[in-house]
Parts: structure tokens; C-alpha cells; sequence
């Protein structure tokens, strides 16, 4: 059980780690920096699938059917807890944090006041001023319903909603209330139930091929790669998944601890890369040109800003306040 835990926690390491990398530069080309710019399309083509997957596997693997619907109903609640309270604080802290930076210096944006950056952040969280978030909301949204679904068909649970997930995938659906971001990751989140339920037979099918899984996950980034032509996120992000995950059983040594780290404290890296590598971008900038070769420093110290910043904010808290840090 230990070593198949930390399969899935190396697999969750690699997946936020390209959120990260994602991160660096998100909003902008980088001037003479093709490479990245390549490197982040072709990464956004496949990570929230595959986050959602592993985000699914935790669920399937976790999952015991209740003795009643009042234990349901403490386990919706706990995990909600530990979703909305991180989303609503953080999303604020941005909010008032970007209309008081915004009297001295240009920020991206920024809201009108204080009452509509609540409302956006609850009602339209993509135009909100912490759309990085909205990954959180989905997932609330999935936890709000799914535990019910398995209470009471645990089987046919991921089944149907896949299939439902697939149907709903064909039309386009509004961004209020995250509907479209909720739609579209819908199967990979069901898929990633099943394959949790299923876990020692979908192990034994991916983990000993990993050759064979990246030879169509290659294939495919090599083809958006060099026609600059984006294949659907839904292909992409399904043919990453065995290749992540049997890469995650794989790896040995430094990289294996490295990727390990990250998996442990996903949750605390993706509250916070955005904020660390905003802080650490400030410096570089004073330091080397955003541009062309030089480029390179910044993204070397954005990547250990993002990864590591929040493994240390999660720590110092730890230290000062456990009931905070366990909610980061």
C-alpha cells in the first residue's frame, strides 16, 4: 500500500511541477525565448487533465461506502472545509492585495472593488482576480456530489458520470459558476475514480510499459511541436496519464525524492507558485532583461521560487500555527 501511494504522489509531483513551469511566464510570450513558449503550450495541452485524473485515482482508491448518510454528510463537509476555506481566504488576500499594489504600480487584472472581486470569485471565477483557483472550485463542485453518487451505486458511479461527462463534452457551457471548467474535466475525474477502484489491475496493465505509453504521448507532442497546431486537450491530456503514472514507478534516486517532495505538498505549491513567483519575479527583473538567452535565470530561479516557496510557507506555518497549515 505504502510503495502505491507513493507512486501516485510521485505522479502528483511531476503534474505540479509542470503547473509551475506553466506558471513562469503565463500571461505573456517571452520575447526570444521560443523554447518556453513551445514548452508551456505544449504543457497546458495535457496537465489539468492529467491533474484531474490523479485527482480522481485519490478519490477511487479512498472511498469506503458509508454507514449512513449523516457520515456522508461529515466527509462532504471536511473535505469542502478544506477546499472553499483556502479558496475564499487566499482568493481575498488577492483581491485587496491587488486594488491596494494597484495605486502604486500597473497589476493585471485587478477588480473594481472589494464586494465585486467576492462576487467574481464565487460567480465567475475565471474573470476573477484569482483565476489561477479555479481548479480548487472544480473540484469543490465534485466533492459537493460525487460522495452521495458512491454512497449509493459506488460501481456504476464513475461509469455513468464518465459516459455523462463524454455526452456534456460536445456542447459549449457558460463560464458562471465555473459550469464549463466543471463539464470539461468531468470525465477525466470519473475515469480517474475508476482507475482508482481498479487500482492493482490498472498498475499491473501501466506501470511495466512505460516505453509504450510514451511513444503516443511523444508522438502527439511532437506533432504540436512541429506544425504548432494544438491536438484536443482531451487527447493529449488522455494519452499523458499512463505515461505519467508509469514514469511515477520508474523514477529512482534524487529525481524520484525530488518529485516525491512535491506530490506531499501539491496542495500548499498550487495555493502558492503564483505568489512566489510573483515575488521572485520582481527581483529578477531588476537584476537581468526579460528577453531572449537571459531568460533562462529567470526561469530557473521561477521554477525553484514556485516549487519550493510554498513547500516553506507550508512549513514556517506548520511551526507557528497547525490549524492554518492544515488547511495549505
Amino acid at each position: 500500500m505504502t510503495e502505491r501511494v507513493n507512486s501516485l504522489d510521485i505522479a502528483k509531483g511531476i503534474a505540479i511541477v509542470l503547473v509551475v513551469v506553466g506558471h513562469v511566464a503565463a500571461r505573456e510570450e517571452v520575447p526570444g525565448a521560443d523554447w518556453y513558449n513551445i514548452l508551456r503550450s505544449v504543457i497546458y495541452s495535457f496537465h489539468m487533465p492529467l491533474f484531474m485524473v490523479l485527482s480522481g485515482i485519490s478519490l477511487g482508491l479512498s472511498w469506503k461506502v458509508l454507514a449512513h448518510d449523516a457520515a456522508v454528510l461529515r466527509y462532504v463537509g471536511k473535505r469542502l472545509k478544506k477546499l472553499v476555506i483556502p479558496y475564499a481566504a487566499l482568493g481575498l488576500i488577492i483581491i485587496v492585495g491587488k486594488l491596494v499594489a494597484s495605486r502604486y504600480i500597473h497589476v493585471d487584472n485587478v477588480p473594481p472593488d472589494v464586494l465585486t472581486g467576492l462576487l467574481d470569485l464565487f460567480l465567475r471565477p475565471m474573470a476573477s482576480a484569482a483565476s489561477f483557483l479555479w481548479f480548487i472550485y472544480v473540484l469543490s463542485a465534485y466533492f459537493l456530489v460525487f460522495p452521495w453518487l458512491l454512497q449509493r451505486a459506488p460501481k456504476a458511479t464513475p461509469w455513468c458520470m464518465l459516459v455523462l461527462g463524454v455526452v456534456l463534452y460536445q456542447w459549449t457551457w457558460p463560464g458562471t459558476f465555473n459550469i464549463a471548467n466543471i463539464v470539461m474535466y468531468l470525465p477525466f475525474f470519473s475515469a480517474g475514480i475508476l482507475m482508482g477502484q481498479h487500482w492493482r489491475q490498472a498498475t499491473r496493465v501501466i506501470h511495466p510499459w512505460t516505453v509504450l505509453w510514451a511513444l503516443p504521448f511523444f508522438a502527439a507532442v511532437a506533432w504540436e511541436v512541429v506544425t504548432r497546431e494544438p491536438l484536443p486537450k482531451w487527447l493529449v491530456g488522455t494519452l499523458s496519464v499512463p505515461f505519467v503514472l508509469a514514469l511515477s514507478e520508474q523514477l529512482q534516486g534524487r529525481l524520484k525524492s525530488v518529485f516525491l517532495a512535491a506530490g506531499l505538498y501539491t496542495f500548499s505549491i498550487y495555493l502558492f507558485n503564483t505568489l512566489c513567483i510573483g515575488v521572485a519575479k520582481a527581483v529578477t527583473l531588476h537584476i537581468v532583461p526579460w528577453r531572449d538567452g537571459y531568460f533562462a535565470f529567470h526561469f530557473v530561479v521561477l521554477l525553484i521560487a514556485g516549487a519550493w516557496g510554498p513547500m516553506l510557507i507550508k512549513q514556517a506555518t506548520q511551526k507557528v500555527s497547525p490549524r492554518v497549515a492544515a488547511y495549505l
